[in-house]
C-alpha cells in the first residue's frame, strides 16, 4: 500500500506559490498544533537527548530510507548479475 498526503493549501508558502500565502509562523502554529511529533522536534526543549531513536517521525523517516535503499541494491543486483530463473522482463 502506498499512502500519500498533502501539506495544507494555506501552506503554499514554502512552494513559494504566488498569491496570497501564508506566512512561515502561521505555518509552523499550524505545524505545531496539528502534528504533535512535530512538536517534539521543533520545540528548543522538546526532545531530550537520546530521545531521537523513538521519535515516531524519524524512525518512520529512517525506514523509509533503509527501504529505498535495499529496492536500489537489489536494482543494482539484478542488473549487474540478472537472475536466471526469471524469464527476461519478467520479475
Amino acid at each position: 500500500m502506498i499512502r500519500v498526503a498533502n501539506a495544507p493549501c494555506s501552506w503554499g508558502v514554502i512552494e513559494n506559490l504566488t498569491g496570497e500565502t501564508a506566512g512561515y509562523r502561521r505555518v509552523l502554529d499550524e505545524m505545531e498544533e496539528r502534528v504533535p511529533e512535530f512538536r517534539l522536534a521543533h520545540e528548543p526543549d522538546g526532545l531530550a537527548p537520546g530521545e531521537l531513536e523513538s521519535h515516531g517521525a524519524f524512525r518512520r523517516t529512517l525506514r523509509h530510507f533503509l527501504a529505498a535503499h535495499a529496492d536500489l541494491r537489489a536494482e543494482i543486483c539484478d542488473a549487474i548479475l540478472p537472475n536466471p530463473d526469471r524469464e527476461k522482463g519478467r520479475s
